[in-house]
């Protein structure tokens, strides 16, 4: 046990994989510095600092434990942005959640899966937070989703006029895989068959892919890239 402690005592955390940013940043809060630290920690505590018991079994896995691994599915994409300054404008926000909606959905896609719930979560600088959520038919249609994305925005405008907004994010809920989709026959759409807009995202996905992010939009949006990004 002394040489396998000697021989991680080099490591930072940033090389361990699946320790994040925000990870990292709780680990600092609980006093744990260094891989030896974390190799210290009881994985009860773990559990408490990851908020879940992937942090008991991740610091089991590190001290030796042969940790078999469990299948998961997927319980959504989503995207939720801290908001610079200039772009904390109700009507700047709103087109900061419409680029948020494209990237979820081009994500959506490259794993082969239709979501059937749209979410939208916005935070206010005097405080509070507006979050309303609507069901679909399981898709993965970037034109759907934005369409979605309008029409609770028009709610939470019509509810009260809204002041600054500080944060805002965006979830693709109830995810399930394409080639499971029944089909519809109102729609015509038969078991996996993609719709038409779902054609039509796909081969902005190819376009984008060839000649860079953003080079094709579903309409217009603002790109908020950098530091503030969440998810």
């Amino acid at each position: 046990m002394d040489r396998f402690r000697s021989a991680i005592a080099h490591l930072s955390l940033d090389d361990l994989p699946g320790i994040s940013t925000a990870i990292k940043a709780r680990l600092f809060r609980a006093r744990v510095f260094d891989v030896l630290g974390l190799f210290r920690l009881d994985p009860r505590h773990a559990r408490l600092i990851w908020r879940s018991v992937e942090g008991e079994r991740f610091v089991r896995m590190l001290q030796g434990m042969d940790i078999p691994l469990i299948a998961t599915e997927r319980g959504g994409f989503g995207n939720s942005k801290v908001l610079s300054p200039e772009y904390r404008d109700p009507r700047r926000a709103y087109l900061v959640g419409r680029w948020l909606v494209e990237k979820a959905t081009a994500r959506l896609r490259r794993d082969g899966r239709v979501a059937g719930r749209f979410s939208l979560s916005v935070s206010f600088m005097a405080g509070g937070v507006w979050s309303r959520n609507v069901s679909c038919f399981p898709t993965q249609d970037t034109a759907i989703f934005l369409r979605l994305h309008r029409a609770l925005w028009v709610r939470l405008w019509r509810s009260a006029r809204p002041g600054a907004v500080i944060s805002l994010g965006v979830h693709l809920g109830d995810v399930g895989l394409l080639q499971d989709r029944r089909g519809d026959l109102l729609m015509p759409l038969a078991p996996a068959e993609l719709t038409r807009g779902e054609r039509v995202s796909r081969a902005l996905d190819q376009i984008n892919a060839r000649h860079g992010d953003g080079a094709i939009r579903f309409g217009m949006n603002t790109p908020h890239p950098g530091f503030f990004e969440r998810g």
